[in-house]
């Protein structure tokens, strides 16, 4: 019986030591409003998950007096989305539960990205599921700094905003 006892343990041993290393991203709701809230991992979730379709109208950046830039996703409806900030990956995964319809060019969108001090490329990912869409937006590397990242959005028009300084 000790025999057993012992035996279990070490066997379970692993498992507790795996079990314990587990960290759990840090996870936010994204107000409709700014509200300074920035992270460098972890993720935002908000939207509506009773939309299904949208049109993405538009990706646009802006920089505001060398404080932070702004992407925006102009959207003809707010699905539900998550925004995953991975600063050791240097990007942030986009998700939107729903189809995206756009007509948007990979070389419209590289020209509107070419001077941002903070974002190297933004792509949409090829869809593998029916409705999920993935944007995924690569980081300039930077050694000296982890960007921090701040998400919110608008009801109408219906846009999601993703901040970055």
């Amino acid at each position: 019986m000790k025999l057993f006892l012992v035996s279990l343990l070490i066997l379970a041993a692993p498992a507790t030591q795996a079990a314990t290393s587990l960290v759990l991203a840090e996870r936010k709701d994204a107000a409709a409003t700014k509200t300074q809230n920035y992270i460098t991992d972890g993720f935002f979730v908000g939207g509506d998950k009773n939309i299904k379709s949208v049109a993405l109208k538009e990706i646009r950046r802006s920089a505001a007096n060398n404080k932070f830039e702004r992407v925006v996703f102009d959207l003809d409806a707010l699905p539900y989305f998550q925004v995953q900030a991975s600063a050791e990956d240097g990007r942030y995964v986009i998700s939107l539960w729903a189809d995206v319809a756009h007509k948007l060019s990979a070389s419209a969108i590289e020209k509107t990205f070419k001077k941002s001090k903070n974002i190297k490329k933004i792509q949409a990912m090829p869809q593998v599921e029916d409705g999920l869409t993935i944007f995924e937006v690569q980081l300039q590397n930077s050694t000296k700094r982890k960007n921090k990242l701040e998400v919110f959005f608008l009801a109408q028009p219906p846009r999601l905003i993703l901040d970055i300084i």
